[in-house]
């Protein structure tokens, strides 16, 4: 039986929730620890004269278990 490769799979999903709106200011950043399983989607930026920066999804990999620590996606 083919085990799946969970840390790509995050990697994959993160992506394709990270685009980047250029015309906000506001940019989207992955950060990817492949070493210690740690994956994080931030806003960092300005708008107007506040600085913007959050974590919008943190996901850790403990074993064969995903741990969804933050999901700021949903409202």
């Amino acid at each position: 039986m083919e085990r799946v490769n969970y840390a790509q799979l995050i990697e994959d999903i993160l992506t394709r929730h990270s685009v980047n709106d250029i015309n906000n200011g506001i940019e989207i950043q992955l950060i990817f620890d492949q070493k210690r399983h740690h994956y994080q989607v931030l806003n960092i930026g300005w708008q107007d004269q506040k600085r913007i920066y959050g974590v919008i999804i943190h996901v850790d990999l403990k074993g064969d278990k995903i741990w969804i620590q933050r999901d700021g996606t949903e409202k």
